[in-house]
C-alpha cells in the first residue's frame, strides 16, 4: 500500500534530488555482464531478497552504485523517488506491505491503524 499525506493542496510531484532507496523487481532475470554488478547483486539478493534498501547499507558505495546503474539499465531495480511539492510544505509518504489471510479483518485493522498515527501527528 502506498500512503502520501502532504501539509498542502496533495498534488505532489518527484523531485530532480537523487534517489538512494531501491526495491528489486521479483518479477525480472537478467545476467548481468560487469563483475561489479554481479557483485551488487549477490549481495542484494542475500541481503534484502524482497525488501527496500538503501545505497549506504552497502559496505562498498562505489560497487553498490555500479551495480545499481547497470541493475537499473535492466529493470532488476525499481526506485522510490523523492516526492515535493510547494515550498515550505512537508511531504510524507509511506509504503508496506499487507499480507492478507482468511479470518483477518483487514479493513478495521487499517482503520484503526492511521487514525491513530493520524492522531498522534497532530498532537
Amino acid at each position: 500500500m502506498d500512503i502520501v499525506i502532504s501539509s498542502g493542496e496533495g498534488k505532489t510531484k518527484e523531485s530532480e534530488l537523487r534517489t538512494t532507496v531501491y526495491k528489486r523487481a521479483l518479477d525480472r532475470n537478467y545476467s548481468l555482464k560487469t563483475k561489479s554488478g554481479r557483485l551488487f547483486y549477490s549481495e542484494l539478493l542475500n541481503k534484502y531478497p524482497a525488501f527496500c534498501f538503501s545505497m549506504r547499507s552497502f559496505d562498498d558505495e562505489i560497487t553498490a552504485k555500479l551495480g545499481v546503474k547497470e541493475c537499473f539499465e535492466h529493470d532488476l531495480l525499481n526506485y522510490y523517488p523523492a516526492l515535493v511539492e510547494k515550498p515550505g510544505e512537508v511531504v510524507a509518504s509511506f509504503k508496506y506491505t499487507v499480507v492478507i489471510m482468511p479470518g483477518l479483518a483487514l479493513n478495521s485493522y487499517l482503520n484503526r491503524w492511521y487514525l491513530v498515527n493520524y492522531w498522534i501527528a497532530l498532537k
